[in-house]
């Protein structure tokens, strides 16, 4: 039976820095564009490198579902899905640095071998209210990788 990880922000998060891109600091380009040379050195300098760092940031997360032999992991970025099953021997563990317990908290999940999506992938998990402590979803896919070891 799967069931779903991944917290509903996954869309949120990428909705958001697609929008952000394209709606804002797009358009804030071009009209600066027009304006004058030194608000346009600003944009390039500034604004630009930012909205790649936010993009990329948020595309970075992925679709996590929890099945009985492995993960489904899913993305979607700008219409095209890509999706990989991963069974649970072949990955690693699953952790949480202390600096990943905030908003948004995330988890980083290993693999053996180089996938479709890299080395490891991260994805938020549904919300909890006790961040000082590892998400109860950790200890229950790094149970689940020894049983299947």
């Amino acid at each position: 039976m799967r069931r779903e990880i991944s917290s509903a922000a996954y869309t949120a998060f990428t909705k958001l820095g697609t929008v952000v891109f394209f709606g804002i600091l797009v358009p804030l380009t071009v009209i600066f564009l027009s304006d004058s040379i030194g608000k346009f050195l600003l944009q390039i300098l500034i604004f630009l490198p930012l909205s790649f760092f936010m993009i990329r940031w948020a595309l970075a997360f992925k679709l996590v579902l929890i099945g009985d032999d492995g993960l489904l992991i899913s993305q979607v970025n700008f219409g095209k899905k890509q999706e990989l099953f991963v069974p649970f021997a072949k990955i690693k563990g699953a952790k949480q640095s202390f600096f990943q317990h905030f908003n948004p908290e995330s988890v980083t999940i290993e693999f053996t071998e180089t996938t479709v999506f890299g080395k490891k992938i991260k994805f938020i998990p549904k919300v909890r209210f006790y961040p000082f402590f590892d998400h109860q979803i950790v200890e229950e896919l790094n149970l689940l990788i020894r049983l299947n070891k």
